[in-house]
């Protein structure tokens, strides 16, 4: 369960249920002010209909807002079926890495709560309609409501953060941060330039955009380890899991059942989104490949989608040139790499991890 932290008080996001006596996330702060126009924030209490202003003493108590409305798009997205891999994630890194219980929950709510915020972004800036095979946020609550209440949840993360009570779990966590939206910042440039990047360059967001969220896990855990066993490095495990993650995803969402159901078929083509089998694709020069650059980037008005009869052209064109069955093939031998990597590892630590073996097995294409 994630919770948001105001000075002392906690709630946690998802539960409707009022907490006893009214408690709420926020508290009330007493303001020292003046009865003259400094700007003083005041309560509506007693007010003076006429002048509009507080005659008594109770004027000097601000009163912060309920948070029920700006948390609404939130709890939302956060209520919807989840396969949590990330929150198991970070249960399986605990085997090795041993971190405080207090702390360990922090940095589950600081992940979860940066995922979930970063999917009502992401909703919004790729017009897509469907999250988890319901109505993505915005399309309930709108773009503004949603970005306000993303922001919040956003901004709510830094709490946690001052609960590890670490500087260097700061540093890491804006380090992170940064890199997240400068990862994010390639996905969207190439796509409204209507730019194909190298293979390398894709590999470079994703280890900014989709890696960030493990590798910010896992370094806020080293950051508070208490563990006696040997330290090792965990970087390359965890720069192969993100583009794995990545590149499976690219995949499932032109050629899984599920993801079509979830999502709607080859939502990517839609959103005219940059990925892997879309590079591959483009690699090989020809007619073909400008036929489906003019279908993806062809400017149509805001939410258009494609018609199916164009992005089934677009599937089969990436078929019949070997873009499909190379993004395959090169997931087959990521997974094999992770399992290697995930197996020196465990010699290294000295201990078994059945939940990360887990995570691998379940991801295998």
């Amino acid at each position: 369960m994630i919770k948001f932290f105001s000075r002392n008080k906690s709630r946690s996001v998802g539960d409707s249920r009022d907490p006893p006596n009214g408690d709420k996330l926020r508290s009330e702060v007493s303001t020292e002010s003046s009865s003259d126009s400094s700007g003083s924030l005041r309560s509506d209490t007693q007010l003076d209909q006429e002048k509009q202003v507080c005659e008594d003493n109770k004027g000097k108590v601000f009163t912060k807002p309920e948070d029920n409305i700006v948390l609404a798009p939130y709890n939302y997205i956060a209520g919807l079926p989840s396969k949590n891999v990330r929150e198991i994630f970070i249960q399986g890194i605990h085997i090795w890495i041993q971190v405080p219980q207090p702390a360990l929950e922090s940095i589950k709510s600081i992940t979860s709560i940066l995922h979930q915020s970063s999917l009502m972004f992401d909703d919004i800036e790729d017009e897509s309609q469907l999250r988890r095979g319901k109505p993505a946020t915005h399309m309930l609550y709108g773009p503004a409501q949603t970005i306000n209440s993303a922001v919040y949840a956003l901004v709510n993360t830094f709490s946690e953060v001052h609960n590890l009570n670490s500087s260097k779990a700061t540093e890491i966590f804006i380090d992170e941060l940064q890199n997240l939206h400068c990862g994010q910042s390639f996905d969207l440039y190439w796509k409204y330039h209507g730019h194909i990047p190298t293979v390398e360059e894709y590999m470079m967001m994703v280890d900014h955009k989709t890696g960030g969220l493990f590798r910010l896990c896992v370094r806020l855990m080293q950051a508070k380890s208490v563990s006696s066993g040997p330290h090792l490095d965990l970087t390359n495990f965890i720069r192969l899991l993100g583009r794995f993650f990545q590149i499976r995803d690219d995949y499932q969402n032109l050629m899984s059942a599920e993801y079509s159901n979830q999502k709607g078929f080859c939502e990517d083509l839609d959103e005219a989104k940059i990925s892997l089998p879309l590079i591959y694709h483009m690699q090989v020069s020809g007619l073909e490949s400008n036929q489906v650059k003019g279908l993806l980037f062809s400017r149509r008005p805001s939410g258009e989608r494609l018609p199916l009869g164009m992005k089934e052209f677009i599937l089969e064109a990436m078929k019949a040139n070997g873009a499909i069955e190379k993004t395959k093939a090169l997931l087959q031998k990521m997974h094999n790499d992770l399992l290697t990597e995930f197996h020196q590892l465990e010699a290294g630590f000295g201990l078994k991890n059945a939940i990360l073996e887990g995570i691998l097995q379940k991801l295998k294409i």
